[in-house]
């Protein structure tokens, strides 16, 4: 009745999208010690998610034939992490 291995990829499609920025946040915060502008760490963790999404429905276009997988959620995390670094305060935390 279900094709149980289409419902596994959702299932982790959906993951890699709302773990991502999860992942950048955890990353930058043990990483980093910046202040960051908190409105726009919200912007960042709606836009990395976003621009995976859009990567991953035209990568076959874009790369040549090549479908992302379990590899979106390292991405997502990265997109997140290099945002937060560009709204980050040059200035350590005190």
């Amino acid at each position: 009745m279900f094709n149980n291995s289409a419902l596994i990829d959702t299932v982790l499609f959906l993951a890699a999208i709302t773990y991502g920025p999860m992942l950048g946040l955890f990353a930058f915060g043990i990483l980093h010690q910046q202040k960051i502008w908190d409105k726009g760490s919200v912007l960042v963790c709606l836009i990395a998610p976003a621009l995976c999404f859009i990567l991953s429905k035209n990568a076959q276009n874009w790369l040549g034939g090549y479908k992302f997988g379990n590899e979106l959620l390292i991405l997502n995390g990265l997109f997140t992490y290099i945002g937060l670094w560009l709204i980050s305060k040059k200035q350590p935390l005190k």
